[in-house]
């Protein structure tokens, strides 16, 4: 289950010319911080290492949230199959352009489990 508290959580792409409009469409939310960083088996990668995830620090209650239920409108607008893939703690989610056929939790399903989680913690 996603916390809806403040950490970190890794944002990654399967397509890694993605990775730039990604960052900028999540900027967009509040209460997040975007930067890149390295590899996922490596986020300590050097700086002459090319980026293929973005780090993001959520400074808000719910931001990351928030953050992925506008996921299914990036990918609305990239050209092809293009997967995102979020890992915050100890859970991980992936969206996948085509909904609800394929293996995971749809974007209603995760809606609903952060409510479920916010309401357990109330």
């Amino acid at each position: 289950m996603p916390p809806l508290s403040a950490g970190p959580a890794e944002v990654s792409v399967s397509d890694p010319d993605e990775l730039r409009p990604l960052r900028k469409h999540l900027r967009r939310v509040p209460g997040l911080e975007v930067e890149e960083s390295g590899t996922a088996a490596d986020p300590g990668a050097g700086a002459d290492r090319p980026a293929d995830a973005l780090r993001v620090l959520t400074v808000g209650r719910g931001a990351l949230g928030r953050a992925v239920r506008t996921l299914p409108a990036f990918l609305r607008t990239r050209r092809g199959a293009v997967c995102v893939t979020v890992r915050a703690r100890d859970w991980t989610v992936t969206l996948h352009p085509d909904g609800p056929t394929t293996i995971g939790p749809t974007v209603t399903e995760l809606a609903a489990a952060l409510r479920a989680l916010r309401d357990a913690r109330a």
